[in-house]
């Protein structure tokens, strides 16, 4: 079982990181991704290593494209998918961050603190998600922001 994952949603501040390279993974291609940065990471990399028990700043830059559809908020999710299960590491209100409502043409800005679980399993690489959708996830509306980046969970 997951140990509870500590986060606290980033409302001024920079990334000191790595503005890292990432694959688009939205549903809706309804927003261009402009950065990815996650701290300890090196610029331009595509992979990661990251140590169970350390908290880590993320960040996500996009623009909304014109067809995206007003939206009163904008909620984030980072998630995996580990032996095929997917699993759910955090989720909130990205309006702490970023401008709400996102309109057409608007800037997301997606900004958190993440805990990596001590429960991860180390050494092989695993797919880390961060996703930006309208509303909430338990609603049906597709994904407008998607960045994935291979993460290796090191030893302590």
């Amino acid at each position: 079982m997951l140990k509870v994952v500590i986060a606290t949603l980033l409302c001024v501040g920079l990334v000191n990181g790595g503005k890292v390279n990432f694959t688009e993974c939205a549903s809706a291609k309804l927003a261009t991704i402009n950065e990815f940065s996650v701290s300890d990471c090196e610029d331009g990399s595509s992979h990661c290593e990251l140590i169970p028990g350390i908290e880590y700043n993320f960040e996500i830059v996009a623009t909304a494209h014109a067809d995206h559809p007003e939206a009163p908020k904008v909620d984030y999710r980072v998630a995996t998918t580990i032996f095929g299960l997917p699993i759910v590491f955090l989720e909130g209100d990205a309006c702490g961050s970023t401008k709400c409502p996102v309109n057409p043409g608007s800037i997301i800005i997606a900004k958190f603190t993440f805990k990596i679980p001590e429960s991860l399993p180390k050494g092989d690489k695993i797919p880390l998600r961060v996703s930006i959708r309208p509303n909430r996830f338990g609603e049906d509306f597709l994904t407008t922001v998607c960045a994935q980046i291979d993460v290796s969970i090191k030893n302590k």
